[in-house]
């Protein structure tokens, strides 16, 4: 069965509405609170996962090539510090590329003109 074909002298057709269907987002289209949030989560999450590593791994080198607890707990402690220092160094270019991402979006957005 054949379709009729709309013409565009038909006054009866109807036109596609402009607002009939939102564009669909894209995943970065986010309001920036909820990037920042997501950003803290991640630094947060990383940053335990980090300082944990670096304890387990201190530790293990500490009873592995040190004898004395002092000895020990100062390879530990220095593991630890190691795994805080690449989980904030993770979340510092998190949160810059994030800044830079933000800054970019406003200065992309064109202000109204100004009238004189």
């Amino acid at each position: 069965m054949a379709e009729a074909a709309v013409t565009k002298d038909d006054p009866t057709a109807s036109a596609p509405s402009e607002t009939s269907a939102p564009p669909t987002a894209t995943p970065d289209a986010r309001p920036s609170e909820l990037a920042m949030s997501d950003a803290w989560d991640r630094a947060i999450e990383t940053g335990i996962k980090w300082a944990a590593y670096g304890l387990l791994a201190g530790g293990a080198v500490g009873v592995l090539l040190f004898r004395g607890g002092m000895s020990r707990s100062a390879v530990t402690g220095l593991g630890t510090g190691v795994g805080i220092g690449m989980a904030y160094a993770d979340a510092r270019r998190e949160f810059a590329d994030l800044a830079a991402h933000t800054r970019t979006d406003r200065l992309s957005v064109d202000p109204a003109p100004r009238t004189v």
